[in-house]
């Protein structure tokens, strides 16, 4: 997965740790990571590039939407009003 910046600058140095989580509409206590990225990279003010997670998603995929819950921690405050692009793919298999 990639975020980029939407509309105006961000500087994504300033990102320290990403969190991106999967939340069933029927159950939002219901919740599992899919991405994530634990370092900075002072180098890259461009864009994040994000790992992904083998939490099993076979339920909240079941449901045919989800909801994205996607968690920052910065070094620095950051606009509150910046709008970024999350684009990802994921598989999820019903069977082997």
């Amino acid at each position: 997965a990639v975020l980029t910046t939407a509309s105006g600058l961000v500087d994504w140095s300033l990102v320290n740790d990403v969190e991106i989580y999967a939340v069933s509409r029927r159950d939002p206590q219901t919740r599992v990571q899919m991405f994530f990225v634990r370092s900075r990279d002072p180098n890259n003010s461009n864009e994040l590039r994000l790992f992904n997670t083998l939490g099993d998603l076979t339920a909240i995929m079941q449901e045919g939407s989800i909801d994205l819950e996607v968690r920052l921690t910065t070094i620095a405050s950051i606009p509150g009003n910046f709008r970024a692009r999350l684009l990802f793919n994921y598989a999820v298999f019903d069977e082997l």
